[in-house]
């Protein structure tokens, strides 16, 4: 769960609520390290044919919550303006020991495919406090982008 941010200084990022990971020495070094609230997740992916089920049950912290999504990829897509920029993140904002702080990343444009929602089963929303406005966006599929990240620094207040 990913919530949008800019700071004084004008850079976009990302601000998470949670994060799910299933490799356990992520989630303790992360957490402490920077405050980005990684969780520990049993996690699958699923293929068959042009479907894919994405599935993740929390181990810890608040065990048991559980996100389940189908989706049927189909053909190449454009993305629109708002969608670029809802991908495009220049960095992340998180909060550690009283302060704001910015991790830039680079990655270049995801590819995009459209996909159909089949399944959707989720608890993780709901657990993070957000509660989703206006109309739902259409559903897009990317097999993802390698993205590299810069060190932290502090923001201004």
């Amino acid at each position: 769960m990913r919530l949008y941010s800019i700071d004084a200084d004008g850079r976009h990022g990302v601000l998470f609520r949670s994060l799910e990971t299933a490799r356990l020495v992520v989630v303790p070094l992360i957490r402490g390290a920077m405050g980005v609230p990684y969780t520990w997740a049993h996690m699958r992916i699923t293929r068959s044919g042009d479907e894919i089920c994405y599935e993740s049950r929390r181990r810890w912290p608040q065990r048991g919550l559980r996100s389940r999504l189908t989706v049927r990829v189909g053909a190449e897509v454009e993305p629109t303006p708002l969608e670029i920029w809802l991908t495009a993140r220049w960095g992340a904002h998180t909060r550690k020991a009283a302060r704001t702080w910015w991790v830039p990343n680079e990655h270049g444009p995801w590819p995009f495919r459209t996909a159909e929602i089949l399944e959707l089963d989720d608890e993780l929303v709901a657990a993070a406090r957000v509660e989703p406005a206006g109309d739902p966006m259409r559903a897009l599929y990317s097999p993802g982008v390698h993205a590299r990240f810069g060190p932290p620094s502090q923001v201004k207040l």
